[in-house]
């Protein structure tokens, strides 16, 4: 589940809010994109498998230890 508008690139972190209950329970769920802290991540509904980190992790000085925050 893309958080990001690929038209606008505007980020909208609700739609995996809105969209999970229509993704049957046998199905890997991921959601992708906007995501800046671990907060964020805890955010997500429980039925949530997996996050993409891409671009925030990208543009940080020391990416694995944005990563490790992101995991403590």
């Amino acid at each position: 589940i893309n958080h990001r508008n690929l038209h606008t690139m505007a980020i909208s972190p609700e739609v995996t809010t809105s969209l999970i209950d229509k993704i049957p329970d046998d199905l890997t769920i991921i959601s992708a994109s906007g995501f800046c802290n671990k907060q964020s991540i805890l955010d997500l509904p429980e039925k949530v498998d997996a996050v993409l980190i891409g671009t925030y992790l990208m543009q940080q000085k020391d990416p694995q230890k944005t990563l490790m925050e992101f995991l403590a």
